[in-house]
């Protein structure tokens, strides 16, 4: 009779070695770490931001290999708890016995209980889901302030970017209300870009094929800027049913009049975008670099559905309108009047979201309704996004 055989005994004989493996790699990203220390002159910044790179990428190697040793152990634990729970127990000499008589039914319970136990587990530590993207030491996401407050060798590498995917147009020379514009209402393109960076994590020579330029910059931080300047300046303004670029889609009379005639290049605030115009910028976007990844809008979404997405690795973009953005020790941060579009990166154990927005870590009460003014009531709407 034909037998299901999977030798638990063989994956907890690998934690050690994996053990080891992950200490290695933990190793040589601290030795490359104190190598490009040491080169701090200006002729070495490309070497230096290589060497920042693999140092990222060889921590980023070590915690996942780690939380692949813990997955093993859970699994074969978890295995053999499941089997012995549908089974009852049978022994062989090099494993542990599933009798086909029990059909593909029993087999179909143990792979959906072995799944179901890792979507609903919420024991992640802090090391489990840390990410080059959102780091704890550094900046926590993109921020769509940073281009106007680079130096102006940098702001002229943005400007570049500009010029290219804007070449149809009459730009003028001064392109710093542009960068202005980003700030005001740049907050979705920044969220989109959180994800672009997570979709290549770890992956620098993918991203620079794709969009030509180093995943790096100079200084061996994340090229945030530049994708963020790229995305904004590739899609903005363009309609998503007519396929066409308009402009005066900023215009705001009230906020705009003082420019007669109206000129969009020198204006410094703008709409926003709506979750419905995201997703087709992005969808686009990613199309044009060899790319697929969707975007799904949501109108409403529980806790759980939320830590199920990011649990399968996709990311959580939130809408959030008149409301309160927190602190870390609970003190108000920032009050949202308007709308304000965020990266969700988890959920606390209270069950508040934690949040990238402007490059910091902050925290959003999902079951808080305040009302500002008449009409002006908390909401939110969500968009994930997927890669295949």
């Amino acid at each position: 009779m034909a037998n299901f055989c999977v030798k638990t005994a063989g994956l907890k004989a690998g934690e050690e070695e994996i053990n080891q493996v992950a200490a290695a790699l933990s190793d040589k990203g601290e030795r490359v770490s104190c190598v490009r220390q040491n080169l701090q002159q200006d002729s070495f910044w490309q070497v230096n931001v290589c060497l920042k790179s693999i140092s990222q990428e060889l921590l980023v190697l070590s915690k996942s290999t780690r939380i692949l040793r813990k997955g093993l152990e859970e699994a074969a634990y978890l295995y053999e708890q499941a089997e012995d729970r549908l089974l009852g127990e049978m022994e062989a000499a090099d494993g542990i016995l599933l009798e086909n008589t029990y059909g593909n039914n029993a087999v179909k319970k143990l792979i959906d209980a072995i799944r179901n136990y890792f979507i609903k587990k919420k024991q992640l530590t802090k090391e489990d889901i840390d990410s080059i993207v959102f780091s704890e030491e550094g900046q926590y996401g993109g921020n769509q302030g940073s281009p106007e407050i680079q130096t102006r060798e940098r702001k002229e590498e943005l400007y570049d970017i500009i010029r290219r995917n804007r070449a149809g147009e009459n730009l003028p020379d001064d392109l710093e209300p542009y960068l202005k514009k980003i700030n005001n209402e740049g907050c979705g393109y920044v969220a989109l870009t959180n994800s672009i960076f997570r979709y290549f994590e770890n992956r620098s020579e993918e991203f620079q094929k794709a969009f030509g330029y180093s995943m790096y910059d100079k200084n061996g931080n994340l090229n945030f800027d530049m994708l963020l300047v790229d995305l904004y300046s590739s899609k903005d303004n363009i309609d998503p049913v007519t396929n066409i670029r308009n402009n005066m889609l900023d215009y705001n009379k009230e906020q705009d009049s003082y420019l007669n005639p109206y000129d969009p290049w020198k204006d410094v605030t703008g709409k926003g975008t709506t979750p419905a115009e995201r997703k087709y910028y992005m969808e686009t976007f990613l199309t044009e670099h060899g790319i697929k990844g969707t975007i799904d809008v949501q109108e409403e979404m529980s806790i759980s559905q939320i830590e199920e997405r990011l649990q399968r690795g996709e990311d959580v973009i939130i809408s959030y309108r008149n409301g309160n953005i927190y602190r870390e020790d609970g003190s108000i941060q920032q009050q949202i009047i308007g709308g304000h579009a965020m990266t969700i990166t988890g959920v606390t154990k209270e069950g508040y979201y934690i949040v990238s927005s402007w490059g910091e870590k902050f925290y959003i009460h999902p079951d808080e309704r305040i009302e500002f003014e008449e009409g002006q009531v908390t909401s939110m709407r969500y968009s994930i996004v997927s890669y295949s």
